[in-house]
């Protein structure tokens, strides 16, 4: 599986990481469990490090930010640090930050410390 995700209790994080080839059916397959196990409301570390290919293109990936907008309505996801390799994958990420920029904060990281010292500011501990 391309995609996997699992919420860290003690970290009170949902990491998910994506590996290989990744389609927008692989996106569109995580979010909706993301959804179901409403792992939306803890702020998340997404490695995609492992990426190697994109199967969609800046067209796909703009439909694909509406469909979420649809898809979880009135609810505001939590922040999401986002960690990539590559110019590309930078690229295609920082696109789909401004495509839900207002609604669901996302930064970019080419480092995981980085990304876990921003997603830190969105914790709480109960």
């Amino acid at each position: 599986m391309p995609i996997s995700g699992a919420l860290d209790p003690t970290a009170h994080v949902f990491r998910t990481t994506l590996s290989g080839r990744i389609s927008i059916t692989d996106l569109s397959q995580h979010i909706t469990t993301v959804r179901r196990l409403r792992a939306h409301e803890y702020p998340g570390l997404v490695d995609a490090r492992g990426v190697h290919t994109l199967t969609f293109n800046r067209r796909e990936l703009m439909r694909f930010a509406q469909d979420l907008r649809t898809l979880f309505g009135s609810a505001s996801p939590a922040p999401r640090a986002v960690v990539v390799d590559g110019l590309v994958y930078f690229g295609m990420a920082r696109l789909f930050a401004s495509l839900v920029a207002g609604w669901i904060r996302i930064g970019v990281f080419d480092d995981v410390a980085a990304a876990e010292e921003w997603l830190a500011a969105f914790i709480s501990v109960s």
